[in-house]
């Protein structure tokens, strides 16, 4: 009661109004205040929601479908093919698939990136390219019919390798021809979001199908001929209507055939090997040089993930468990829409710098917080992770599409490419053998990722800053 009759009087008052003035004037409540008041879209995203979550869906079907490719298509083979139906089967016939797939790849993502810069129909620009998927998806599903590896490889190299990759190529080009420079950070933390989503029931799909069609096999158990068909024809049909509904729901911007660049599309092709190009278009190659090293780092490790997470799962607890699935899906949804944000009001170069340094000492603890187990070090290692494992993407992604040239955005996509490829190869040997050297222990693969994402810094602090300097600071 005599609180109560204390807070009443008016010197009381006076304190309370004092106390919450200066709380308010306080640095860091200040700060944070200023920081939330600049991270309000002063220049909101122009792109519809429907068109950025077709984006969002074509994103995730992509993976859906690119996990399959790189794996379900390469078991049957190993399984199916070898044990149910009694084909030749030699160790040769995966790596041989495997590469020319990545030939197919670096070829005809050019390729169609190219043709789709010169076309113009009234169905769209790039629009129509996105039906090739149907084709892929279709074939994915008649690979079933196989009963030997040649045909295999002409179903999966052949037909998928041309269709894929032309449905891929126009994807990736419709998100830099739909946005404007200050709004593509936060365009592409959305599609990455509705991507993630995604990816993460096909991980559930692919581990619902391992338990439930594994059988014994002579060097262990396998997925059998069931499993393959429920897998491939549920991939094949969903890729296929991700591919219509990309058709139909994404709308783009009417363009005149006057608009298309002068020559042909092969033309362009061997121009922009040229030394004239590449001085002109330096500053995308500086940045397809940054990211090629900086991409190097995930394939490290990425190939023996699955088996990190394993081992973790039985070392650690279930509330651990749950708390790092809680942390690394929630948590990367925020850090991806929040440095989305943040690239798009203050530039691209600082945040991507700030995001690789904060991810790299997530990477450089990942050995002492398995050899530790310790719970607070485990959550803090996961939630640094996510600064370069969802991130950086976002932010480089659409660093690259700001540097993209005009009217030949696809065939520069296609470009890009090639540092994908030419990432995964450097990035799978370093990994082998540090796998090697470590007896297995893929936290060292980790740790030496880490060291290769620093790298990258001198190399992305060189790059041009996209955003005009007077944009970003009248944001």
């Amino acid at each position: 009661m005599l609180a109560w009759r204390f807070c009443e009087r008016p010197l009381a008052r006076s304190i309370a109004a004092r106390m919450n003035q200066s709380y308010n004037n306080s640095p860091t409540i200040t700060s944070t205040m200023k920081l939330s008041a600049k991270l309000k879209d002063a220049t909101p995203v122009k792109l519809d929601r429907g068109s950025w979550l077709m984006l969002g869906l074509l994103g995730g079907g992509g993976a859906f479908f690119g996990t399959v490719e790189n794996g379900q298509l390469n078991t049957y083979i190993n399984g199916v093919l070898r044990f149910e139906f009694g084909a030749y089967w030699d160790w040769w016939m995966i790596p041989l698939m495997t590469s020319f797939s990545a030939l197919m790849g670096l070829v005809f993502m050019l390729v169609w990136g190219a043709v789709s810069d010169r076309h113009y129909s009234r169905w769209g620009h790039r629009r129509p390219f996105l039906l090739l998927g149907v084709v892929a998806g279709a074939a994915m599903i008649v690979y079933l019919a196989s009963r030997d590896f040649w045909l295999c490889f002409f179903i999966d190299v052949v037909v998928i390798g041309i269709f894929m990759n032309g449905r891929l190529a126009a994807e990736k080009a419709l998100l830099p021809d739909l946005t404007e420079p200050a709004e593509r950070g936060r365009v592409n933390a959305r599609v990455n979001v509705v991507s993630a989503i995604f990816g993460i029931v096909s991980m559930a799909f692919f581990l619902l199908a391992a338990y439930m069609f594994s059988v014994p096999g002579p060097d262990g158990d396998y997925m059998n001929y069931a499993g393959h068909a429920w897998v491939l024809v549920i991939s094949g049909v969903f890729y296929i209507g991700v591919a219509i509904a990309g058709f139909m729901g994404i709308k783009e911007r009417a363009r005149k055939p006057e608009q298309a660049p002068p020559g042909n599309w092969y033309s362009d092709i061997v121009r922009s090997f040229r030394f004239s190009e590449l001085k002109e278009q330096r500053e995308f190659f500086k940045i397809m040089m940054a990211m090629l090293v900086f991409n190097i780092g995930p394939k490290i490790f990425l190939p023996w993930i699955f088996e990190f997470l394993t081992r973790l799962l039985d070392l650690i607890t279930l509330w651990l468990v749950i708390s790092v699935a809680a942390i690394y899906l929630f948590g990367g949804w925020f850090i991806s829409l929040l440095l989305g944000k943040l690239c798009d009001r203050y530039g691209r170069k600082r945040p991507a710098i700030m995001s690789i340094i904060l991810g790299s000492i997530g990477f450089l603890i990942v050995p002492l917080a398995i050899i530790t187990l310790n719970f607070a070090l485990i959550l803090i290692m996961f939630f640094l992770l996510i600064f370069v494992l969802n991130g950086v993407p976002t932010i480089t992604s659409a660093w690259m599409q700001d540097l993209l040239p005009a009217g030949k955005i696809g065939q520069f996509t296609g470009i890009n490419n090639i540092s994908s490829t030419v990432n995964q190869f450097i990035g799978v040997w370093i990994g082998g053998v540090v796998y090697l050297l470590t007896g297995g222990d893929i936290a060292w693969n980790m740790f030496i990722a880490a060291f290769v994402f620093l790298a990258s810094i001198p190399l992305f602090f060189f790059v041009k800053e996209s955003l005009a300097v007077k944009d970003v600071n009248d944001r």
